[in-house]
């Protein structure tokens, strides 16, 4: 059970019951082009780790996927996944750790960019689970 005296769980929950404990309005001001940053860095990095036409092609499909399911628009933009309470913790940690830092808010999904970004190299080059498959051992595996 969270420590009811910490600030951090105090205004979380208070947030999530829907009392205003957001930050002041000058820490939520960002432009879109800094809101986007932590996506279009992320979208660097996969391009980097997994080949611009492999991730392109792959997100191409994704939305194909979505606009047959879906009629809403917003639908191409986001995805929904479901996460471990731990992760939530993190992700909740880490915003609060950024707005204490920079004095700016940060959206649960930029977070998500951030720590995607910052562990899709590792994963790509420094693991053999994720690591490319050879392509004479791709097609094999393919069939």
């Amino acid at each position: 059970m969270p420590d009811p005296s910490n600030n951090y769980w105090t205004a979380e929950i208070e947030q999530y019951h829907g009392a205003s404990k957001r930050p002041p309005p000058a820490a939520r001001q960002c432009g879109s082009a800094h809101r986007l940053r932590y996506l279009h860095h992320l979208r660097d990095v996969a391009c980097h780790g997994f080949g611009l036409s492999n991730f392109s092609s792959a997100h191409e499909r994704w939305k194909a996927q979505r606009r047959t399911e879906t009629r809403s628009p917003k639908a191409l933009n986001w995805s929904n996944q479901q996460v471990r309470p731990e992760m939530t913790v993190i992700i909740g940690l880490l915003q609060h750790r950024h707005l204490e830092n920079t004095g700016k808010e940060i959206s649960r999904a930029e977070v998500i960019n951030a720590l995607a970004a910052a562990g899709l190299p590792h994963l790509l080059e420094q693991t053999r689970a994720f690591a490319a498959l050879p392509a004479t051992e791709h097609a094999a595996n393919n069939r």
